[in-house]
């Protein structure tokens, strides 16, 4: 094994996702202590969204740290790392879409970047630094498939990897955070009964079938298919990994397509019922596609403890959903497969997108009265009202780069979110539709997506439940949280003693702060 020190760090931006299992850096951690390249005790994970980034860095002094970091979060990724470069002269790596998206950003305070997927590129590049005696030379990073360098500040991009195969794909090892960050309590309905559960997230493939034009996802598989599924054996395991140790019994998968296989749902569903998990786990807002649903494929998917399925139904004219789909959906199938879930008691989660590129406002008074029909639906659980975004490297990003109507000069890169709370963002492409009239017909859509939110919150005991959530969510983190930040405080005192004490001297009512978070502690 090689005896250097790594940091992973997952960027968030503050209000972000909140706490979910960084999977991204995970999946490199795991890849590196399973192939026995590097000693697990030499990998620290860091969330930016509560971790201190810099104080962790200044303690565990890395040879290497590896920023994970999506279109929305580059800037603060950016920021973050500055910071650390006072800190830290180790090589600073950057993985993610958006680096694999544009590899041309690739720019201090960052070395080197890695495009698409990252375990077995990232391992690469440790076994390379390692061996030429804790250095990188041009010669060396030429040869590596799958990263963009800088020569002389200009990017160097080299020839493209091939993709994981399904069997070397790691699995989680989740002793590298703390329960905190593996699981949340949340609300979830069981047909028309609000339930409490212990929710994770995790992945039972890679890749996708289907190439919609504005899927940010599929740049990570290098705008390929990319689809594998990870071996039966070892979703089981984590599965009852997650349930016998830490008591979750509600799996979010995050899989493109997770409603894809019946053959792979009845194999799920077997090992379960061997494992005696069948039953005791449910699975909450997996993805599926609506030209895929057939009343056999629900009645599995009820079968299997499915409570609620993602469908992104996008758009009602069929002008801008064949573009953006590749003509494999019709309004049609979206109809029929919503009636069947309901039929059959599954919730369904329904996300529509405004102002595609060259879409008319006939188009989107298509789309609105189809979101009508949706969120009038009995079993309808969301309607999710989002502004096309054409993430870079995507297709769409592409396509209407050429075309000149991508509207995005000098945006900053944190607006490129698909929705953002009480904000509505102005959209990304040239439109002869006035500005005051995208955000009257936006705002139609979110007044449904509100209604249909409103329904479910009457459900008698959601309050209830969300109130468990709440308070259990907060006597597990509450504490946690404190110690994190006391901790943080006192190594960056030790780093940093004269920049402290003069804060504290110009500042002291912020003494505050560290008395409360004692007070979490024995809370």
């Amino acid at each position: 094994m090689k005896d250097i020190r790594i940091c992973l760090v997952e960027t968030i931006r503050p209000g972000g996702i909140g706490f979910r299992a960084p999977l991204n850096v995970l999946y490199l951690a795991s890849y590196l202590t399973e192939k026995k390249i590097v000693p697990q005790e030499n990998i620290t994970v860091i969330q930016t969204d509560f971790d201190s980034v810099i104080a962790t860095i200044a303690q565990h002094k890395p040879h290497i740290v590896g920023f994970s970091a999506v279109t929305p979060n580059y800037d603060f990724a950016k920021k973050i790392a500055r910071e650390a470069r006072k800190v830290s002269r180790a090589v600073f790596i950057l993985g993610g879409q958006h680096i694999s998206g544009l590899p041309k950003v690739l720019a201090y305070p960052f070395d080197i970047g890695v495009i698409g997927e990252g375990e077995e590129t990232f391992a690469e590049l440790i076994v390379s630094y390692y061996d030429n005696d804790c250095h990188f030379d041009e010669a060396q990073l030429s040869k590596i498939k799958g990263i963009v360098f800088l020569r002389n500040k200009v990017p160097i991009i080299t020839s493209q990897r091939p993709l994981i195969p399904s069997e070397d794909i790691p699995q989680i090892n989740y002793s590298f955070i703390t329960k905190e960050r593996i699981y949340e309590y949340t609300t979830i309905l069981d047909e028309e009964r609000p339930v409490s559960v212990k929710l994770a997230t995790m992945y039972s493939t890679r890749g996708c079938p289907y190439h919609c034009k504005f899927c940010a996802h599929q740049i990570t598989w290098g705008n390929r298919s990319g689809l594998r599924f990870i071996p039966m054996k070892k979703v089981v395991d984590q599965i009852e990994f997650l349930y016998n140790v830490y008591g979750v019994d509600c799996i979010n998968f995050l899989d493109d397509t997770f409603a894809y296989s019946k053959k792979r749902i009845r194999k799920l569903m077997e090992e379960l019922q061997k494992r005696k998990l069948w039953k005791k786990v449910s699975f909450d807002n997996v993805f599926g596609r609506a030209n895929l649903i057939d009343e056999e494929f629900v009645i599995l998917l009820k079968q299997l403890g499915v409570k609620s399925i993602f469908f992104g139904i996008d758009s009602g004219s069929k002008r801008i959903l064949d573009y953006l789909k590749n003509s494999s959906l019709t309004t049609v199938q979206v109809k029929n497969a919503v009636r069947l879930c309901g039929k059959h008691k599954i919730w369904v989660i329904g996300s529509f997108m405004l102002f595609s590129p060259r879409e008319k406002e006939s188009d989107i008074k298509k789309t609105l009265q189809l979101a009508k029909w949706f969120s009038r639906e009995h079993y309808a659980q969301r309607l999710n009202s989002n502004v096309t975004t054409p993430y870079p490297g995507t297709p769409m990003w592409e396509e209407t780069e050429k075309a000149d109507i991508l509207s995005v000069k000098g945006r900053p890169w944190h607006e490129f979110v698909m929705i953002k709370k009480n904000v509505f963002l102005k959209p990304f492409f040239k439109t002869t539709i006035s500005y005051p009239r995208q955000e009257k017909l936006y705002n139609d859509l979110k007044k449904m997506a509100i209604a249909v939110q409103g329904r479910k919150e009457h459900l008698v005991g959601w309050y209830e439940a969300e109130k468990f959530n709440n308070d259990a969510n907060n006597a597990m983190r509450n504490p946690f949280i404190a110690r994190l930040r006391i901790k943080n405080r006192f190594i960056m005192f030790m780093h940093f003693p004269l920049s402290k004490l003069k804060k504290i001297v110009k500042a002291p009512h912020n003494m505050r702060f560290l008395i409360k978070d004692i007070l979490n502690i024995f809370h």
